[in-house]
């Protein structure tokens, strides 16, 4: 049906600042208006109408940095089942990495991505190609091509540009065609062999550390380079330390042109999660400690931090089941972003509006798209929750292939009723 009305709605929209009781019209693949609350009594059949309940209706997430499978790790994930995994967390625009077996470093690689997606995806999926050519930190990939064929932004995935003149070259050459650099910041001579978040709990356990300091050093570096060249545009994919979220806090002072993202996982759980040799909660960057994990929380509260994020890693369960030096990094966590996000809100921390900001609105922003809003005209990407649903994470009814999540038995509060992308509902899944 070209139309649909929502009524009876709590209407949430970032980009605005609006929060109101009202309804939603849609119609073919675009938001129509937003009306007072109307009781629509209507008999025509090419209308769909939908009581909402009281919930709230908000633009749809859009998640940078999701591991898709696609191509080369199909065992671990695939196209179907991330976006499956996407439209049940309310997820309805997948940004993926470019970390992929071949690398996307090539326009065939990044059409391929986008064909795929299209044509058995339930969710959108727009993808990032590499920085460097097979991310190996030595060459840089043909920028300009990539862009142009479809690449919404740079990364190296969960690898980190260690050669400065190299990340200097990419800083200028993406200004150049105005592409997003989205920096995974990691010393590698640091964090070599490291496994968890170094401090006394890895010293107790016998486990080799990553130092915070790993995380910051790199982050520094381009800090500088972009102060330097007066040009660029840099996202700190993951930032999980009080002095990464420091050196954020007063570049964006300085007014560069910075952002930062940090993951569900950061402000939920600390280092404390792998006392007893947990690797469902080994994650890369690791979780840090309860300092760093309320320094989180405070960036994302005075927006040092514009972007909440998934960091949704699939990783096989026989990979995850080994000594904690040999198991995985990674986790799934598409179907968990609103809801451990929300317990920022129900903690009374961060403002709804403020959140939804950095699911929706921020990373729209970020990237360019027309998505994350509510205005007339604009994409209908929309998501209907529950914001006070109690429910408790059972992995193995995930709808994704993997079921590798550190919040596994946790109860949440919060829950996606309905997806929709293009005005096409995908979630609740039907026949």
């Amino acid at each position: 049906m070209s139309k649909k009305i929502f009524y009876n709605a709590r209407i949430i929209d970032p980009s605005s600042g609006l929060d109101c009781n009202g309804s939603l019209i849609i119609e073919n693949e675009k938001i129509l208006s937003i009306e007072k609350d109307i009781q629509p009594e209507i008999n025509d059949e090419n209308i769909e109408v939908f009581n909402c309940n009281k919930n709230i209706l908000s633009p749809g997430i859009i998640d940078i940095g999701v591991s898709i499978g696609e191509p080369g790790n199909e065992y671990k994930e695939n196209i179907i089942t991330a976006t499956k995994s996407a439209a049940a967390g309310g997820v309805t625009t997948i940004i993926s990495m470019p970390d992929t077996k071949p690398v996307i470093d090539d326009v065939t690689l990044v059409d391929f991505i986008i064909r795929r997606a299209k044509n058995l995806g339930v969710v959108k999926i727009i993808p990032m190609a590499s920085l460097s050519k097979n991310i190996d930190g030595q060459k840089m990939s043909e920028i300009g091509l990539l862009k142009n064929s479809g690449a919404i932004a740079f990364s190296d995935g969960y690898k980190s540009i260690q050669n400065t003149k190299l990340m200097k070259n990419l800083i200028l050459y993406c200004s150049d065609f105005d592409a997003l650099i989205c920096h995974f910041t990691d010393d590698n001579d640091l964090s070599d062999g490291g496994v968890m978040n170094e401090g006394e709990i890895s010293t107790r356990l016998g486990l080799k550390g990553i130092p915070p300091i790993s995380e910051s050093i790199i982050l520094e570096r381009d800090i500088k380079l972009l102060n330097f060249l007066k040009v660029g545009k840099y996202h700190a994919s993951c930032i999980t330390t009080k002095e990464a979220i420091d050196s954020i806090r007063l570049a964006k002072s300085k007014s560069l042109n910075i952002s930062a993202a940090t993951s569900q996982y950061h402000f939920i759980l600390n280092e404390s999660e792998v006392i007893n040799y947990r690797t469902f909660a080994k994650l890369k960057p690791p979780l840090r400690s309860e300092q760093d994990r309320i320094e989180v929380i405070k960036g994302i509260k005075d927006n040092t931090i514009d972007v909440i994020s998934s960091f949704h890693r699939p990783e096989t369960e026989e990979n995850k089941r080994l000594p904690f030096s040999l198991a995985k990094f990674g986790a799934t966590g598409l179907e968990t972003l609103l809801s451990s996000t929300l317990n920022l809100y129900h903690s009374n921390e961060v403002s709804l509006l403020q959140l939804m900001h950095k699911l929706t609105t921020g990373p729209a922003n970020l990237l360019n798209l027309d998505q994350g809003r509510l205005t007339p005209g604009s994409p209908a990407d929309i998501i209907l929750f529950d914001p006070d649903k109690p429910w408790v994470v059972k992995s193995e009814m995930f709808f994704s292939k993997s079921k590798n999540s550190p919040f596994n038995n946790l109860p949440m509060q919060g829950k996606v009723l309905m997806t929709i992308v293009s005005g096409k509902i995908v979630y609740p899944f039907r026949k």
